[in-house]
């Protein structure tokens, strides 16, 4: 969209921009929040103020906007690319977004909270400090309008179908670490994001943010005392996990035009002795520097690297096969040659064929038409009062005089 906005943006003129501006305050809603050191009728008389100035005529309900989100049918895997414009860019980007249901689902969205509690700091750790992805990363819940998911975006030199891979293999890591969870840490996550949904105000702003949103910060607390452990396995296996055939993701590939410095053969060898290191002490296994730098001394390709960690792993520190393959897979990641990600090539979307015809986990489907694909996709409802808001509208006798006037 923004895109199409700005190949219309050479056609447009001043007496464009001037001809166009009475006519998009001429008829509208007006919506004030008012907050602080206000009496109610001061607050009426600053949207007295507003409608006095813009005069505006009134926009019909039926004619209100009605937001809308787009359903991603279960088990779809869609993936977009497009190739940036700064050809001196060497730094990619990927959103993974898993789509989850309705933003005012409050158990839903209460799931979402908690879980992007929970992975917030061990996504970081994973893929910024583990794994040295980028300096860009960020995970955590996601709601737009009245779409609600879970999204991990990481800008990084290196190319999005691997780190698509990397965070695949982190959802993997998480599964383990959730199920595995003590119910004393899961009901501290609890705890934690209660308290930031009950936080005390800061400023106006915190304020202005609460007011808008008092309803759901309220009905979330609640809503998240009562989840468990089991809900969230349950949650998680269903919408978030790689091997859920129900599972909805779309990821967004923002492909660099230049390629970053290739490493050096020492920084090479450097790169997953940092990453092994973090493993064998979050396992609790002594390292031996000296036998490692003799089995990698050698080494002069990123395969040979890995064969030399994988032996060292195997038979100098003998560690059981679930810690091995784990610190191997993060020394590969190191390396840039871990796991893609797709088990399968992606396939051109066919926009002519029904949308569910297409919905498999395991085959990646390519978007390259973006209008097509969205017009293929179902809608949700819109956003609808729970009451008329009109049952809320008042106007003092004081004001109604001013206006007559």
């Amino acid at each position: 969209m923004d895109e199409d906005l700005l190949l219309e943006l050479e056609n447009v003129t001043a007496q464009d921009v001037q001809q166009f501006f009475p006519q998009i305050l001429a008829q509208c809603h007006v919506e004030v929040l008012a907050h602080s050191n206000l009496y109610k009728g001061e607050a009426l008389e600053i949207t007295d103020l507003v409608e006095r100035t813009i005069k505006p005529k009134r926009l019909p309900a039926n004619q209100a906007p009605t937001p809308r989100g787009l359903i991603w049918p279960s088990g779809s895997n869609f993936i977009y690319k497009k190739q940036l414009k700064d050809p001196g860019n060497v730094n990619h980007c990927i959103e993974y977004s898993l789509y989850a249901g309705h933003r005012y689902d409050i158990v839903m969205r209460a799931k979402l909270l908690l879980l992007g509690q929970m992975t917030d700091e061990p996504c970081f750790n994973q893929l910024r400090t583990i794994e040295q992805l980028g300096y860009n990363i960020s995970s955590g819940a996601s709601f737009h309008d009245i779409w609600s998911g879970y999204r991990i975006l990481i800008e990084s030199e290196k190319d999005c179908r691997y780190l698509e891979g990397r965070i695949e293999n982190f959802f993997n890591i998480f599964e383990q670490m959730l199920n595995n969870m003590s119910e004393e840490e899961f009901e501290g996550h609890k705890r934690a994001m209660i308290n930031k949904r009950l936080a005390k105000l800061k400023n106006l702003s915190s304020e202005d943010n609460r007011f808008w949103n008092h309803i759901y910060t309220d009905v979330d607390g609640a809503t998240l005392e009562k989840l468990t452990k089991e809900d969230m396995i349950d949650f998680y296996s269903h919408y978030i996990s790689t091997s859920s055939s129900q599972r909805s993701k779309l990821s967004v590939h923002l492909q660099a035009q230049a390629k970053a410095k290739e490493p050096s053969l020492d920084e090479k060898k450097t790169a997953p002795a940092a990453a092994l290191k973090i493993v064998l002490t979050e396992h609790k296994i002594a390292a031996n520097d000296q036998a490692f730098q003799a089995r990698i001394k050698n080494a002069s390709s990123n395969e040979a690297i890995s064969d030399a960690v994988a032996s060292h792993l195997t038979d100098d520190l003998i560690m059981e096969k679930e810690v091995a393959d784990k610190a191997l897979d993060e020394a590969k990641a190191a390396l840039n040659v871990a796991d893609s990600g797709f088990r399968a090539a992606p396939q051109a979307l066919d926009v002519s064929a029904d949308v569910k015809s297409v919905v498999d986990t395991s085959q990646p489907v390519l978007i390259e038409d973006v209008h097509a694909w969205k017009a293929s996709m179902q809608a949700s409802s819109a956003v609808r009062p729970v009451r008329n808001l009109e049952e809320f509208v008042e106007v003092t006798d004081k004001l109604q005089e001013k206006m007559l006037l």
